[in-house]
Protein backbone atom coordinates (compact mmCIF):
# COMPACT_ATOMS: atom_id res chain seq x y z
CA UNK A 1 0.00 0.00 0.00
CA UNK A 2 2.86 2.35 0.85
CA UNK A 3 4.46 1.69 -2.54
CA UNK A 4 1.20 2.59 -4.28
CA UNK A 5 0.91 5.88 -2.37
CA UNK A 6 4.51 6.81 -3.21
CA UNK A 7 3.93 6.05 -6.87
CA UNK A 8 0.73 8.13 -6.90
CA UNK A 9 2.51 11.01 -5.16
CA UNK A 10 5.36 10.86 -7.71
CA UNK A 11 2.87 10.80 -10.60
CA UNK A 12 1.02 13.76 -9.13
CA UNK A 13 4.26 15.69 -8.77
CA UNK A 14 5.19 14.92 -12.38
CA UNK A 15 1.76 16.10 -13.58
CA UNK A 16 2.05 19.32 -11.58
CA UNK A 17 5.50 20.01 -13.00
CA UNK A 18 4.30 19.35 -16.55
CA UNK A 19 1.36 21.68 -15.97
CA UNK A 20 3.70 24.41 -14.72
CA UNK A 21 5.92 24.01 -17.79
CA UNK A 22 2.91 24.24 -20.11
CA UNK A 23 1.69 27.39 -18.34
CA UNK A 24 5.12 28.96 -18.82
CA UNK A 25 5.05 28.05 -22.52
CA UNK A 26 1.59 29.58 -22.88
CA UNK A 27 2.76 32.79 -21.19
CA UNK A 28 5.78 32.93 -23.50
CA UNK A 29 3.63 32.39 -26.60
CA UNK A 30 1.15 34.99 -25.39
CA UNK A 31 3.93 37.55 -25.01
CA UNK A 32 5.24 36.75 -28.49
CA UNK A 33 1.83 37.28 -30.06
CA UNK A 34 1.23 40.45 -28.03
CA UNK A 35 4.64 41.86 -29.00
CA UNK A 36 4.12 41.06 -32.67
CA UNK A 37 1.00 43.27 -32.85
CA UNK A 38 1.39 47.02 -33.21
CA UNK A 39 0.61 48.90 -30.02
CA UNK A 40 -1.74 51.30 -31.74
CA UNK A 41 -5.05 49.85 -32.80
CA UNK A 42 -4.31 46.13 -32.41
CA UNK A 43 -7.89 45.19 -33.35
CA UNK A 44 -7.84 47.12 -36.61
CA UNK A 45 -4.48 45.57 -37.43
CA UNK A 46 -5.92 42.06 -37.26
CA UNK A 47 -9.52 42.57 -38.42
CA UNK A 48 -10.32 44.17 -41.80
CA UNK A 49 -12.27 47.42 -41.65
CA UNK A 50 -15.55 46.21 -43.29
CA UNK A 51 -15.72 43.29 -40.88
CA UNK A 52 -15.22 45.63 -37.94
CA UNK A 53 -17.97 47.93 -39.22
CA UNK A 54 -20.38 44.99 -39.46
CA UNK A 55 -19.54 43.93 -35.91
CA UNK A 56 -20.11 47.45 -34.56
CA UNK A 57 -23.38 47.73 -36.48
CA UNK A 58 -24.48 44.37 -35.11
CA UNK A 59 -23.78 45.49 -31.55
CA UNK A 60 -25.62 48.76 -32.15
CA UNK A 61 -28.66 46.93 -33.48
CA UNK A 62 -28.53 44.50 -30.57
CA UNK A 63 -28.59 47.44 -28.17
CA UNK A 64 -31.70 48.81 -29.86
CA UNK A 65 -33.53 45.65 -28.93
CA UNK A 66 -37.04 44.78 -30.02
CA UNK A 67 -38.59 48.20 -29.41
CA UNK A 68 -39.74 50.67 -32.01
CA UNK A 69 -36.21 51.66 -33.00
CA UNK A 70 -35.29 48.01 -33.45
CA UNK A 71 -38.24 47.40 -35.72
CA UNK A 72 -37.48 50.59 -37.65
CA UNK A 73 -33.84 49.52 -38.12
CA UNK A 74 -34.97 46.07 -39.29
CA UNK A 75 -37.40 47.64 -41.76
CA UNK A 76 -34.72 49.99 -43.07
CA UNK A 77 -32.34 47.06 -43.46
CA UNK A 78 -34.91 45.12 -45.48
CA UNK A 79 -35.65 48.14 -47.66
CA UNK A 80 -31.94 48.60 -48.31
CA UNK A 81 -31.59 44.93 -49.15
CA UNK A 82 -34.48 45.11 -51.62
CA UNK A 83 -33.04 48.26 -53.22
CA UNK A 84 -29.65 46.60 -53.66
CA UNK A 85 -31.23 43.45 -55.09
CA UNK A 86 -33.34 45.51 -57.54
CA UNK A 87 -30.25 47.42 -58.62
CA UNK A 88 -28.32 44.19 -59.18
CA UNK A 89 -31.17 42.68 -61.20
CA UNK A 90 -31.60 45.82 -63.29
CA UNK A 91 -27.89 45.89 -64.08
CA UNK A 92 -28.12 42.28 -65.27
CA UNK A 93 -31.25 42.80 -67.37
CA UNK A 94 -30.60 46.23 -68.89
CA UNK A 95 -27.94 46.46 -71.56
CA UNK A 96 -24.92 48.47 -70.54
CA UNK A 97 -24.97 51.98 -71.96
CA UNK A 98 -21.84 53.53 -73.42
CA UNK A 99 -20.45 56.52 -71.56
CA UNK A 100 -21.15 59.89 -73.20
Amino acid sequence: MNDLLERLAAEKLALLERCAVQRMQLRRDHRRVRDSLPWRRPVSATVPRPVMQRIVLGFALALLGTGRMGRLAALAGRALLLARAARAVSSLVAPSRPAR
